[in-house]
């Protein structure tokens, strides 16, 4: 091992450098600490290989080639480094301006950048001219491009971009980086009259010209920030995740992009400022994919007084025809969660939910066509703009400043349309941000009949998730009195049903627990539950609260599955609380007691069975219920809600062996599916019944 330290600060020496070297050169295992030109530099090599080397505090002098590491015409495996606080320059008493980088590797043909640890370099981490490059599997952390102005009077632009990654007119593959609490930062004060701006771009990544395949990355904590004096004209911020412009071909797939930000501040009266894209900004690009990323809580933040502008702040798309398609975007603040600007883009199974300021926008747009997506919780709008919108769901959002087409989707308000229907979709547990629909839901084969059928053969579904015709389970769990408050160690009973109402014998999973902030106490799991054509089993159960179960409100969730394929048949959910005074009684932890038992089992023989059937089925305003009784009995017949609340009693009274009809009048109940419950001395049924208005 080899350590390199200059005697003088100013010296201007460099660590090591090469030049036209053998082929064969490998540096190895060195330390390399200075305040020159350049920690390694590398130049008109065939091939170097640098691996498991330290380089700290290097190009302190030299603009734009300085640095830790610079490989000019020179194909370079860089591995397993520390690169640390390099590239820094600085002129005179006005003005602060990092450059060089961590890396940076120039007019190369093939180049990669593998397990290395790239952190708090001054100027960015990696920069990239003109080259081929593969960088994968680095942390490239706390890096910033800085450009500071003050106190002189100065007539140009201050513009820096790419805080983690800048790459200008390359061909780079960027894979299974974390990328993290990057920046790029300008900030002009000056107190005198001047046409200085303030411009920030890309603070995770920048790319200029080229292509880029982002994929399997995580994007996160990373931030563009622009601050402009109070004579500038103008402060700009866009990118806080990823700046992409002027690229052909580049795809954006299966990144994560979270706490990404984008600010633009102004200190006067007289300056604009512009917000754009806390994840994503596209721009000018050419066959762009944007697809499977996960793009949650990034946001936007504007503090000017005139000329304020703040647009996407998931995804922002300017003058381009990207391709953006299964992506999650959720959570977001400042803007919406996907806007296009003068762009004709294709928005196909994207879940676009809960961000605060706004769902999809379109501005000036030349064809914008949403297919098969979930727009669902957004505060402010839901879709602004002038799109075409089929097989989607527009639900508890509203529509804003445009007149949409939109076909066979399905919305919380009237909204004319060929087949869009006006009913609760019934996701799973949006609560959770889980938009999955469940298996009764009336947007499966609801969509298009002419779209191309969805993977199991059937008409398309609305919304953005495919649901498989399922066999028709149905899962209850009744506690009894609701609202339930409990106490610690105490314990409370559970009534519970499982019905198979297909005509075949049905094999499923079933898992019974408790939820609490986020963490799930599993009480009961059975593999394997095998149920014969039309079988009810029932059961009846005592659940155990410990001692020490914090207060505060539970949800009990009942699942009938099948786990290993990740599909879900029908699930059951209630809420109940355990308020802050522990009982004598004494439960060490969280237990069930009881067991499930075949309807064949516990009731009456099989072949005396009473029937029951509701007709039609799903319904519009009124639905008969027909049974038939084996003997006279005390009958009850209830009708409950999808949260297991009782909503009406149609029957309760002794009645005769025979067949009855009861007829129900649900046009003063809102749309949804219900329940039906038929209890007798020695029997219970039930059903499903599904109400459409």
């Amino acid at each position: 091992t080899i350590e390199f330290c200059p005697q003088s600060v100013d010296s201007g020496w460099v660590g090591i450098s090469f030049y036209s070297a053998s082929s064969q050169t490998r540096l190895e295992y060195v330390k390399l600490e200075t305040y020159g030109d350049v920690g390694i530099r590398c130049y008109d090599m065939e091939y170097i290989m640098i691996s498991n080397c330290e380089v700290n505090n290097c190009g302190h002098e030299v603009l734009e080639i300085g640095g830790g590491i610079h490989c000019y015409r020179t194909n370079t495996a860089i591995s397993n480094c520390y690169i640390h606080e390099c590239g820094w320059s600085k002129a005179g008493n006005s003005w602060t301006a990092p450059s060089g980088a961590g890396i940076i590797i120039s007019d190369t043909s093939n180049a990669t950048v593998v397990e290395n640890l790239i952190s708090e370099n001054y100027g960015g981490g990696i920069r990239i001219l003109r080259s081929n490059v593969y960088i994968s599997n680095n942390t490239i952390s706390e890096n910033e491009a800085r450009f500071m102005i003050y106190w002189i009077n100065y007539d140009y632009g201050a513009e820096r971009e790419g805080g983690g990654i800048y790459s200008l007119e390359s061909t780079a593959v960027v894979s299974q980086n974390s990328i993290i609490d990057n920046r790029a930062f300008v900030q002009v004060s000056i107190d005198q009259q001047n046409s200085a701006w303030a411009d920030s771009r890309g603070g995770g990544i920048f790319v200029k010209g080229g292509s880029i395949l982002l994929t399997d990355n995580v994007i996160s904590g990373n931030n563009t920030v622009a601050s402009a004096s109070s004579n500038s004209p103008y402060s700009y911020a866009a990118g806080g995740g990823l700046y992409c412009t002027q690229t052909t071909g580049s795809r954006i797939v299966h990144n994560q992009f979270y706490d990404n930000y984008s600010r633009a501040y102004s200190w006067g009266s007289s300056a604009e400022t512009y917000a754009f894209a806390g994840a994503i900004y596209t721009a000018t690009n050419i066959q762009t994919e944007i697809s499977n990323n996960l793009i949650v809580d990034n946001s936007l933040e504007s503090n000017g007084i005139i000329g304020v502008d703040v647009l996407g702040a998931g995804i922002f798309v300017v003058l381009s025809s990207d391709s953006i398609a299964y992506n999650t975007v959720i959570g977001h603040e400042g803007g919406a969660g996907i806007t296009m600007k003068g762009s004709s883009c294709q928005l196909y199974r994207n879940l676009i939910a809960r961000n605060y300021g706004g769902g999809i926008q379109d501005i000036d747009g030349n064809f914008v066509s949403i297919l098969n997506n979930t727009i669902a919780d957004n505060e402010e709008f839901g879709v602004m703009g002038d799109v075409n919108i089929k097989n989607s769901i527009i639900w508890n959002n509203d529509i804003v400043d445009s007149s949409p087409s939109i076909t066979y989707s399905d919305l919380s308000m009237s909204y004319p349309g060929d087949g869009n229907i006006l009913t609760d979709p019934i996701f799973m547990n949006p609560q959770g941000d889980d938009y999955h629909l469940r298996s009764y839901s009336p947007c499966i084969d609801a969509g298009d009949p002419d779209s191309p059928p969805d993977p199991d053969g059937t008409i398309a579904d609305m919304g953005t998730f495919h649901t498989p015709r399922l066999p028709s389970i149905n899962i209850e769990i009744n506690p009894g009195t609701l609202p339930l408050i409990v106490y610690p160690g105490q314990s409370f009973g559970l009534t519970g049903s499982i019905l198979n109402e297909c005509d075949t014998s049905f094999v499923m999973d079933l898992s019974m627990g408790v939820i609490w902030e986020l963490e799930y106490y599993q009480l009961q799991y059975l593999n394997d539950l095998l149920l014969d054509p039309n079988e009810l089993i029932t059961g009846h159960f005592t659940v155990h609260v410990p001692q020490y179960a914090p207060h505060g409100q539970y949800e009990y969730l009942a699942r009938a599955a099948d786990f290993g394929n990740g599909i879900i048949y029908d699930q059951t959910e209630f809420l109940f609380s355990v308020d802050r005074f522990p009982q004598e009684e004494w439960h060490d932890k969280w237990a069930i007691e009881g067991e499930w038992v075949s309807w064949d089992d516990e009731r009456t023989p099989h072949g005396e069975r009473s029937t029951i059937k509701a007709y039609p089925n799903p319904f519009n305003t009124s639905i008969g219920i027909k049974f038939e009784l084996q003997t006279e009995c005390r009958v009850s017949l209830d009708i409950y809600n999808i949260l297991g609340q009782r909503v009406v009693t149609l029957l309760d009274k002794v009645s005769a062996a025979g067949k009855h009809e009861i007829n129900w009048n649900a046009s003063s109940y809102p749309s949804g599916v219900y329940f039906y419950k038929l209890t007798t001395d020695d029997e219970i049924l039930t059903g499903r019944i599904t109400l459409l208005k």
